[in-house]
């Protein structure tokens, strides 16, 4: 198997994670709004966990969660610039982090364009469907589109602070590198020489030196020499 090859398995692996993650979200969002469109209403909530949680209705002209309500033709670009992004970016993507996170994000904005799009008033100006309210600091009513967003984009962060790269590496190594090293005997340390290294190490000096047997009619070391102290041909005749 070529390099080629070989480097385009674990590619087709995290680009099918990312689009997994892509239809599961997009999919949830287009069914919970049309399930919200036959069965709430803004003026009949159905009220949960004692009307901390309402299931509404209501269109949004605006972002995600209600802000910048009145521009829909602007969000509706930006929702179609995310995904073109996302798009380009998928196929360099060897992270299984950054797969579920694109994928999120991916899901999220294709679920409000769809809505930008094709819903009323009208094409490019449609109005997004927002279904859920948290009675909760005036928290503005939102859909699982939104929600994918913002857990993808959280999720972007965290990876970003933990070093995590689009390309599959941590830092300056690979991911699961660390890992890898970690294993019994193995395990590396920041400075350079892991401790399994160095266990290797003390247990090779600490071993005694290898004995070697006299060679028999050899004399030993000092038998019979003058110079030795005690020895016959030491004693003056």
């Amino acid at each position: 198997m070529t390099e080629q090859a070989a480097d385009a398995r674990p590619a087709r692996r995290r680009l099918g994670i990312l689009f997994g993650v892509w239809a599961v979200a997009l999919a949830a969002d287009f069914t919970t709004k049309e399930i919200a469109l036959a069965n709430y209403s803004w003026n009949d909530p159905v009220e949960l966990l004692g009307g901390l949680l309402n299931l509404t209705l209501t269109f949004n002209s605006g972002a995600a969660f209600s802000f910048g309500t009145g521009y829909p033709w602007v969000f509706t670009l930006i929702a179609m610039t995310v995904t073109a992004v996302v798009v380009y970016y998928a196929p360099k993507v060897y992270s299984t982090g950054w797969a579920v996170t694109l994928g999120l994000i991916l899901g999220g904005a294709t679920g409000n364009l769809v809505d930008r799009l094709f819903r009323a008033p009208g094409f490019f100006q449609g109005h997004v469907v927002d279904w859920i309210q948290v009675n909760l600091f005036d928290f503005p009513v939102f859909n699982i589109a939104d929600s994918s967003i913002f857990c993808g984009a959280a999720l972007a962060l965290v990876l970003t602070f933990r070093g995590h790269n689009l390309n599959g590496t941590r830092g300056d190594r690979p991911e699961g590198e660390d890992e890898d090293a970690g294993g019994p005997g193995g395990e590396g340390s920041a400075e350079g020489g892991g401790t399994g290294a160095s266990a290797r190490t003390d247990a090779e000096a600490a071993a005694p030196a290898p004995r070697t047997e006299p060679v028999p009619g050899d004399a030993e070391p000092g038998a019979g020499s003058a110079e030795s102290p005690g020895s016959p041909g030491s004693k003056e005749r």
